[in-house]
């Protein structure tokens, strides 16, 4: 199963260009579901957001909370490589791209 995932964190969900996005195959819904997680806790670091979530000891100021939209590809699509796909989503926007070239939201 071909699946688009549109992942944030939680502080900034999206502001500043705080997101993550792509187009992936995976077994099942949960394979996909993992995914989204990883995607969206990778933020934290990728973005330098660590004292925004933790104090000096590592404890949590606030919970990550993981922030993710799952939908299936439409199957006219499926066809294309991931990587395509998430170039053209991309240059879309994710709105757009679920508009066009997903069809049912899984998550």
């Amino acid at each position: 199963m071909k699946v688009f995932i549109y992942a944030t964190e939680g502080i900034y969900q999206g502001l500043h260009g705080i997101y993550n996005q792509k187009v992936l195959e995976v077994k099942n819904i949960e394979e996909a579901d993992w995914a989204g997680v990883e995607m969206s806790n990778s933020l934290i670091e990728e973005y330098g957001l660590e004292d925004d979530y933790y104090d000096e000891d590592g404890e949590y100021y606030v919970e990550p909370d993981f922030n993710y939209l799952i939908y299936a590809i439409a199957d006219e699509y499926a066809s294309m490589s991931d990587k395509e796909l998430t170039n053209i989503a991309y240059n879309m926007g994710y709105e757009d791209f679920i508009d066009k070239y997903c069809g049912e939201e899984l998550i």
